[in-house]
């Protein structure tokens, strides 16, 4: 009788431990896919990969051809790799490959990053529409019409989807249904896509104001105002929040006051018709110009080093101790991310205006060749 009940006790514990394990599997899955398939790498858009870094370049894995420029930057979720393009059609791409799976059309341009959610892909287009689409076949799910251009690249928690629009709204959307569940109006168009870390929502407007806005209620919770205009996407990190402007500053502010914590100018504007955004690491900041990428002290605000190109570069995005970025001179850069010495860079045939991403030490990303590349 003892040795029956200690058999059914062994047995419990099993059976619990298999439990415990396959839970903590799932998480684990959970946490890499929403790591994946989000632009900008995580909903604080701080552009720091969970990625082994390219080092030495070996060459071009696969390429593929679009119609026209790619200026959407390309999103990893599982095997796939979706993006858009100036032709019109979001594209889904195994990521190995560079076979195509899909193509879905819209009726313009798509500068907006996709953001993947449990089977849905979402993104927006010139057309005005936000589209949802299921991530296996393209299909159609649901559409929700603005009354102008969506370059904003969405965010989605909690069910709910995030995204700015040049009419001036940023807008919160049902995931499933795309029904309206708030909208929030700025004082000009928007083409900066949120970030949202602890419940707020930060994006800036081309009215030059960056806002705090409750993701919950759509309220206002605090504004900064800048001196130019703010296309840049925010960057959130250990309390600040980060963001360029044309006038050629990098500002830190205080996540929950909106208080200033530091500025800096660069010697040039912060972007030149690239919309180049910062990416934020353990230690620095890093954040392209109008012919030069800059490394600072992200407690301080002090440069740590620059590096010269050739025109405006592209938002950078940063694995391990390497710093990728392109720009109008055709190259897409990897340099040292704490020296700024250069590792290695990559011609194309057009323009990058694209924002790389890095999954398993592959580098992906877009030209105005019409070209998407795998490097490795």
């Amino acid at each position: 009788m003892i040795k029956s009940q200690n058999s059914v006790n062994s047995l419990i514990r099993y059976f619990a431990l298999s439990l415990l394990l396959l839970l903590f599997f799932t998480f684990t899955v959970e946490s890499v896919l929403a790591h994946e398939s989000i632009f900008r790498a995580n909903m604080e858009r701080s552009g720091e990969y969970k990625s082994q870094g390219l080092k030495k370049l070996k060459g071009i894995k696969w390429k593929y051809k679009t119609l026209d420029k790619v200026r959407s930057s390309p999103v990893v979720s599982g095997n796939n790799l979706y993006f858009g393009s100036n032709d019109g059609f979001l594209y889904a791409l195994n990521k190995n490959s560079g076979k195509e799976l899909w193509k879905f059309k819209t009726k313009s341009e798509i500068y907006s990053s996709p953001t993947i959610d449990s089977g849905v892909v979402y993104f927006g287009s010139n057309d005005g529409n936000l589209y949802a689409v299921n991530v296996n076949n393209g299909q159609l799910k649901w559409s929700y019409q603005t009354s102008a251009e969506i370059n904003s690249s969405p965010i989605i928690k909690n069910g709910v989807i995030y995204f700015g629009g040049l009419d001036t709204y940023v807008y919160a959307l049902d995931s499933s249904s795309g029904k309206l569940l708030w909208k929030f109006k700025t004082q000009r168009g928007i083409v900066s896509s949120p970030a949202i870390s602890n419940e707020v929502l930060y994006i800036g407007s081309l009215d030059n104001n960056l806002y705090a806005i409750d993701i919950n209620s759509g309220n206002e919770l605090w504004k900064f105002i800048a001196e130019d205009i703010l296309v840049s996407i925010p960057a959130v990190s250990e309390g600040k929040v980060f963001f360029g402007v044309q006038d050629t500053h990098l500002y830190a502010l205080d996540v929950k006051t909106g208080k200033l914590v530091w500025d800096i100018k660069t010697d040039g504007g912060i972007l030149d018709w690239l919309y180049s955004f910062p990416a934020v690491n353990k230690d620095s900041v890093f954040i392209g110009g109008v012919d030069s990428m800059y490394s600072f002290n992200k407690k301080t605000g002090k440069r740590n080093w620059k590096f010269h190109t050739l025109r405006a570069v592209s938002s950078p995005s940063v694995a391990d101790t390497v710093l990728y970025f392109g720009g109008n001179d055709k190259i897409l850069y990897a340099l040292d991310s704490r020296t700024g010495k250069e590792l290695w860079r990559f011609e194309t045939e057009g323009e990058i205006e694209t924002s790389p991403i890095i999954d398993n030490a592959v580098v992906y990303f877009g030209s105005n060749d019409g070209y998407v590349y795998a490097l490795d």
